[in-house]
C-alpha cells in the first residue's frame, strides 16, 4: 500500500509527530490561546534549520567541487602532506 499511496504513510507519519509536539505543548502548559503561535513558531523554525543545513551542505559541495581541486593543482605538492596531517589530526582526536 505505501508503494501505490506514500501520501499515506506521510499523512500517517506527521499526524503522529504532530500529536506527540501538542501533547509536549500540554506538558510544558502552554495556554490554549497560545498553542497555534507555538505550533507555528516551531514548524518555522524547523523549516529554516532545515533550510540553513540544505543552504550550508551546498556551499561546501561548491567548494569542494571547484575550489579544492583549483587549490590542490596550484599546490601539488603541499596539498598531500597538508591533507595526510589533517586526517592524522582528526583521527587522532
Amino acid at each position: 500500500m505505501s508503494e501505490q499511496y506514500p501520501w499515506v504513510v506521510c499523512f500517517c507519519f506527521g499526524l503522529l509527530h504532530g500529536l506527540g509536539f501538542a501533547g509536549a505543548l500540554a506538558d510544558i502548559r502552554v495556554p490554549t490561546d497560545d498553542i497555534i503561535a507555538a505550533l507555528l513558531a516551531f514548524d518555522i523554525g524547523v523549516e529554516a534549520g532545515q533550510l540553513l543545513f540544505i543552504v550550508a551542505l551546498s556551499a561546501l559541495i561548491l567548494v569542494w567541487r571547484h575550489v579544492l581541486p583549483t587549490l590542490f593543482q596550484r599546490a601539488g605538492t603541499i596539498a598531500t602532506p597538508v591533507t595526510k596531517c589533517a586526517i592524522g589530526c582528526a583521527s587522532t582526536y
